[in-house]
């Protein structure tokens, strides 16, 4: 049974499993040695000032950061559609929580959170008709959502009064690279004055990276002391150095032309799907699926990263 195993992984993965007294290879848990050097090269591949490889997966890096920054007896702002590992969050943590309450549609499809829940007279509200509330000290906010919609996460990070602002990003890891996602990105843009900005993101869904390969971007001044203590309470004393590994390895995929190449091509067979459910849906009288997008699209933004293209294509209409 042990040689099937073996044949199965191969020498090389059983290798690489080494033991993080390897002091060669240094510690993830105090990030030293090439442990650092890859979280360094992440962080300037992902526009970060600092970037932390978590092992097991975003659930964990959702708590890191909320445990930071979220102390006991403090009031955070969160997105109603939120995943269960914030609702985890609160039910370990002593805070209270105010909703961020996103719209929904007729099919039961849930949008963004509306404009007016980010300005203070609606946080004030939720306050007021909370016992034991006080004005929030973190927020945060599901981008994408798990319909594909994206926040203008510079308007946030600019409105949205209260000194932390947590961007869960597990589904879009690559909106730092490509034009079409310029202002979607919790890390897009310079430091917000006064303000810490964190983006979870998980590495192993969209990216060539091992599953539970997951990382925290900051940008923003914060206590590393005191995270590093949020960091190693959710972090295995024996990480996989192979999932380490690959989360290098994914960022590096990501950098330079070869990087925005990838997503390009990705976008565009995305693309190319809906064209052809259009198409079915045009020559079936109607009954064949249609397509959840606008019927046009336009800003400098997005088509910045299709200049040799129409705005037609970019819509999938023909």
């Amino acid at each position: 049974m042990g040689c099937l195993f073996y044949d199965f992984f191969g020498g090389n993965t059983l290798k690489a499993d080494v033991s993080i007294s390897v002091t060669e290879l240094g510690s993830l848990l105090d990030h030293s040695g090439p442990h650092l050097e890859a979280e360094e090269y992440i962080a300037r591949a992902f526009g970060a000032e600092q970037s932390y490889m978590v092992t097991n997966g975003t659930s964990t890096s959702n708590k890191i950061v909320g445990m930071y920054s979220a102390p006991a007896g403090s009031t955070l702002l969160i997105d109603r559609n939120c995943h269960k590992s914030l609702a985890h969050l609160l039910m370990m943590s002593d805070v209270v929580p105010l909703w961020l309450k996103p719209t929904r549609n007729a099919l039961g499809i849930l949008g963004g959170i509306p404009k007016r829940e980010f300005t203070r007279d609606s946080i004030q509200q939720k306050v007021n008709a909370t016992g034991g509330a006080g004005w929030p000290v973190h927020a945060v906010i599901t981008n994408s959502t798990y319909d594909g919609l994206l926040y203008n996460t510079t308007w946030i990070k600019e409105t949205l009064d209260v000194p932390s602002i947590h961007f869960d990003s597990a589904w879009v890891p690559y909106t730092h690279f490509h034009p079409i996602y310029q202002g979607k990105s919790g890390m897009s843009g310079d430091r917000i004055a006064g303000k810490v900005i964190f983006e979870t993101q998980s590495t192993h869904k969209m990216l060539a990276a091992l599953s539970q390969a997951s990382l925290i971007h900051i940008k923003g001044s914060y206590d590393e002391d005191t995270f590093n203590e949020a960091f190693m309470m959710h972090t295995s004393t024996s990480p996989s150095y192979p999932i380490v590994a690959s989360i290098e390895t994914a960022a590096a995929m990501l950098r330079g032309n070869s990087g925005r190449r990838l997503i390009q091509r990705s976008i565009e067979r995305a693309l190319d799907f809906r064209k052809e459910v259009q198409r079915l849906r045009e020559e079936s009288d109607g009954w064949f699926f249609d397509i959840w997008q606008p019927e046009e699209v336009g800003g400098s933004a997005v088509l910045a990263g299709f200049t040799r293209r129409k705005v037609a294509w970019l819509s999938g209409r023909r």
